[in-house]
C-alpha cells in the first residue's frame, strides 16, 4: 500500500506545488538472465492441447450465432427492420471476428506441435542411428 501512496504523492506534488520525490524504477516483469525460454516436451504438448481447445471453445460460439447474420424483421415497421439489418451486421462482424480467432488458435496449435515434432524427430532419429550402429548384423547361421 506504501508504493501506491508514494506514487500518487509524487505524481501530484508538482501540483501542489512541492517538488518531486525520485521514485526507484519499477522491477514489475524484469527479469535477470539472458531473455531466453525453454519448454520440456510435455509442456509443449499442454501448450498445444490448450490452443486446441480454445480453439474448439470459438467453434462452439460460432455455431451459436451463426443464424445472427440471418436475423428477419418481427414486423414490417421502420423500426423492426432497422434492428433486424443492425443485428445482421453485427452477426457477420461477430461471426468473421470468431472464426478469425478460431484460425489463429488452430494456428498455434499446429505451430507447437510442429516444434515438438521436429524437436523430438531429431531425438529419434539420433535415437535410431545410435541402435543402428550398437545392434550386432544377423546373419543366418551366425552364432
Amino acid at each position: 500500500m506504501q508504493p501506491a501512496f508514494d506514487s500518487i504523492q509524487a505524481s501530484l506534488a508538482p501540483i501542489a506545488g512541492a517538488a518531486p520525490t525520485p521514485q526507484p524504477p519499477s522491477q514489475i516483469g524484469l527479469v535477470g538472465g539472458t531473455g531466453k525460454f525453454s519448454f520440456s516436451p510435455d509442456e509443449i504438448r499442454a501448450i498445444a492441447k490448450e490452443w486446441r481447445e480454445l480453439a474448439d471453445e470459438y467453434q462452439l460460439s460460432i455455431k451459436r450465432v451463426e443464424g445472427w447474420q440471418m436475423a428477419r424483421p418481427s414486423g414490417s415497421e421502420w423500426v423492426s427492420e432497422h434492428y433486424a439489418a443492425k443485428t445482421c451486421f453485427s452477426g457477420n462482424r461477430y461471426l468473421t471476428s470468431l472464426e478469425e480467432k478460431h484460425k489463429y488458435c488452430l494456428q498455434q496449435a499446429v505451430k507447437f506441435t510442429n516444434s515438438l515434432n521436429r524437436y523430438l524427430g531429431v531425438e529419434q532419429i539420433t535415437a535410431e542411428g545410435l541402435m543402428k550402429i550398437d545392434a550386432p548384423a544377423s546373419k543366418p547361421g551366425g552364432i
